[in-house]
């Protein structure tokens, strides 16, 4: 550079700083020449890395040369800052041509420099100010945050950083000096861009540390820009794990200090979407803290925090009445977070995230539930809650017969915690939720009716003995109040619903059981297992005969879950009549609920009678090893049959006006069809195993029957005995099994003194025992 040159250029300086107005695109060449002169005295005097011009012209040997270079730099500078006194529109031919020269630098120069991006960085920063006008300010930054964009995406990974650099840099004075909504929504553009085009892990992480750095120390002024910078957040959730916890970092604190920030920017939407995408991603302690946060948020939601957001929340008075269906802002807040927590328990990878999510569902629902109304409850039940429980329930099917135990496991883990909340939730909101019976019971009905495991049917069946029994635990049947009251429509539903799941659990194709002379095995008619309960006895002995039957194996594994629930239906039956007769609450029952409950013990009884009654049916089971399964059904034929009679037998001794209209017939018919199958037995060879067990359990419930007969009070004794009396001489023929001849010889002597005036003749030997058994005397 020979002083010539210097001269020139000293000259173009002058002419700039003082007609800079004037200049228009010239300033082009200009910016050129002071570039070129940069780049010259660099090559020249080769600084080191880092090293600042004035460290850089304090190694110039030559005096006088050192002087006239630090006078030329000094008039360089006064280039750059006499832009903050050009016009406007000589300002922004200022600032394109500075672009255009900065471009030139980085893009066409090998290696490329930075000497003019840094001079635009200077004087964008300097002239965004206030007074000038709005539309050039937004002018000057679309210019300049394109070209940092631009140069955010360079392939070299030094340009790119310092690009992003620049662009928080300028990002953090527009923000301390304009608020300004346009320009606000325009912040975090050019960030995003760069995130989205460059493949540089080092600049991603430098855009993520970008954005957390003006969500901390400018929340207040970021105003609608709240939503693209989240959205970037989210968007780096399917990053490497490094990038994830940066970004996630900065929203788990942007939550915790400026929530009430969010609220007034009506973000809170964009932070529960965001939360939801992270939750999605594949690192477990990620997931989890993403669940904490949304309960968080949730919980801030609901009960508000302070307006000083310098301290930590607390919390206010939650709003008085409910959130309802015209409330569209309250519900297009709430319903996205539960919706999303929803489908993450139905579609995480992670069982731990699925089992977190479904708690915090639940929870938060348990804890705001009062803040809803009844119509906004159903939007949440059928929006929410019933999508979770179908999703599950399918792929529970679906995997019914495969060998994947885990998501087996997981899907049944999944519906018992899911129905036993959705029940408790019922009971507990029940006047906001009492249109939703029908959905809930329907839900408990497919949990017993699908027959897919043991445990999702026994949910089904707590969650209906939940149900009738009004929200009240054995241990509470003496000290609390019931805190359920059913209507007659809901009582009709009710037992509609009992005696449907007393149908599913009824094993019908053991009725019609045979051998497949092809392969020897048990088979019965896919009719019987597969259609309706109430369609099953139809569609196989109507008139549908004529129709070839498909016959598949019989099923053993849903035969023994349908006893096993059977059984369990059979107590919840007995608790609930226990709860209703004890307390008097059938007053608010009709007559043909009650009847209900009978006619679905009574079934029970006689479905295992009558196959118990065709000997070739319990001989296929014995040869194919099913000793176990008819076990099982005398079981449930005993305890049916003395759930019918206990029930009976307190309905006729009550001394309440509707429960003595309960017809004697019920009870005559069954105690003679006992009798007659325990003389039937008497007569066959009772050392078979399935025969002795059915002649204690007849001798049993015979036992336990003809006392109590003897205890009833009123007109119902007068109307039972003259029909029972044949059917019990005629037991007098069991001459083997002494103690139930005692019982029988001791109410034929009540009954017979009652009726005839006299007593049979008494056996020798008999009289001792007879006088040792006391029975209420009838008068």
């Amino acid at each position: 550079i020979n002083a010539e040159y210097m001269g020139i250029l000293n000259l173009m300086v002058q002419i700039a700083s003082h007609f800079g107005d004037y200049m228009s695109l010239s300033w082009s060449e200009i910016f050129k020449c002071i570039s070129q002169t940069h780049k010259l005295h660099l090559c020249s005097h080769k600084p080191q890395s880092d090293e600042t011009i004035s460290a850089a012209l304090s190694r110039i040997e030559d005096v006088s040369t050192r002087q006239f270079a630090e006078k030329l730099y000094v008039a360089v500078d006064g280039v750059f800052a006499c832009s903050s006194q050009l016009s406007n529109s000589a300002l922004l031919d200022y600032i394109k041509s500075l672009s255009q020269v900065s471009h030139e630098e980085v893009f066409m120069a090998n290696p490329p420099r930075l000497y003019s991006a840094r001079r635009l960085l200077v004087v964008s920063s300097s002239n965004l100010k206030p007074e000038r006008p709005s539309d050039i300010c937004h002018t000057i930054w679309n210019h300049v945050s394109t070209h940092f964009q631009i140069l955010g995406a360079h392939r070299i990974r030094n340009v790119s950083i310092w690009a992003v650099t620049a662009l928080e840099k300028l990002c953090s004075e527009v923000l301390e000096r304009l608020i300004d909504y346009d320009m606000q929504c325009q912040l975090i553009t050019p960030l995003d861009n760069i995130w989205q085009h460059s493949s540089l892990q080092e600049v991603r992480e430098r855009v993520i540390r970008c954005v957390s750095q003006l969500l901390t120390n400018h929340a207040e002024s970021i105003g609608p820009a709240w939503s693209p910078a989240l959205a970037l957040l989210g968007s780096a959730a399917t990053g490497q794990r490094r990038t994830v916890v940066k970004a996630f970092t900065c929203i788990d604190t942007v939550i915790l200090k400026n929530f009430g920030v969010l609220v007034k920017a009506n973000a809170f939407n964009h932070i529960g979407s965001c939360l939801l995408v992270f939750a999605r991603c594949p690192y477990e302690d990620v997931c989890l803290k993403c669940c904490d946060d949304l309960q968080l948020c949730i919980r801030y939601l609901a009960l508000g925090v302070s307006e000083d957001d310098s301290q930590p929340p607390t919390y206010i008075v939650p709003r008085e009445g409910s959130i309802g269906v015209n409330d569209t802002d309250e519900l297009c807040v709430w319903l996205p977070i539960l919706t999303g927590l929803s489908s993450l328990v139905t579609s995480h990878t992670l069982h731990t995230v699925r089992i977190k999510s479904l708690t915090v569902l639940f929870c938060v629902i348990h804890s705001y539930g009062s803040l809803f109304s009844s119509a906004v409850w159903r939007v949440i039940f059928r929006s929410v809650l019933a999508p979770l429980f179908e999703d599950v329930m399918v792929d529970l099917e679906a995997y019914q017969d495969s060998d994947d135990d885990k998501n087996k496991d997981w899907d049944v883990r999944t519906i018992q915690s899911g129905v036993k909340s959705m029940v408790q939730l019922f009971i507990k909101y029940y006047e906001p939720l009492k249109p939703l019976l029908p959905d809930v019971l329907q839900l408990l009905c497919r949990c017993v009716a699908t027959l897919c495991h043991t445990r999702v049917v026994e949910v089904g069946v707590r969650g209906l003995r939940s149900l009738l029994m009004m929200g009240r635990n054995r241990e509470e049947m003496d000290s609390s109040e019931v805190t359920v009251q059913y209507e007659v429509n809901e009582w009709n539903l009710l037992c509609s619903k009992l005696e449907y799941m007393f149908q599913a659990t009824m094993p019908i194709c053991l009725l019609h059981v045979c051998v497949d002379h092809n392969d020897g095995l048990l088979k019965c008619p896919l009719e019987s297992v597969t259609t309706s309960p109430r369609l099953r006895r139809h569609s196989i002995e109507s008139g549908e005969n004529h129709r070839p039957k498909t016959l598949i194996t019989l099923p053993i594994n849903k035969i023994s879950i349908q006893l096993k629930a059977h059984l369990a239906l059979l107590e919840v039956l007995n608790e609930t009549l226990d709860l209703l007769l004890g307390e008097k609450i059938y007053s608010i029952m009709e007559t043909s609920h009650i009847e209900t409950f009978l006619r679905c013990a009574y079934n029970s009884a006689s479905f295992v009678q009558e196959w118990l009654s065709d000997p070739n049916k319990a001989v296929l089971c014995h040869s194919a090893g099913l000793i176990t399964m008819e076990g099982d059904l005398i079981a449930q034929q005993q305890r049916a049959s003395e759930v019918y009679i206990s029930i009976l037998m307190r309905l006729y001794s009550s001394q309440d006006s509707q429960l003595m209209s309960i017809s004697e017939s019920p009870l005559i018919e069954f105690i003679k069809r006992v009798s007659a199958r325990l003389v039937q037995l008497g007569k066959s060879d009772s050392n078979h195993r399935g025969n002795q067990n059915q002649l204690d359990g007849l001798r049993r419930l015979l036992m336990m029957v003809l006392p109590a007969l003897l205890q009833l009070r009123g007109p119902q004794l007068p109307k039972i005995i003259p029909h029972l009396y044949l059917p019990i001489v005629s037991l007098l023929n069991l001459n083997k099994d002494t103690e139930l001849m005692v019982t029988v010889h001791a109410f034929l002597i009540r009954v017979g003194n009652l009726l005839f005036g006299s007593m049979p003749n008494e056996g020798p030997g008999q009289v001792a025992i007879w006088d040792k058994i006391t029975f209420p005397v009838y008068t």
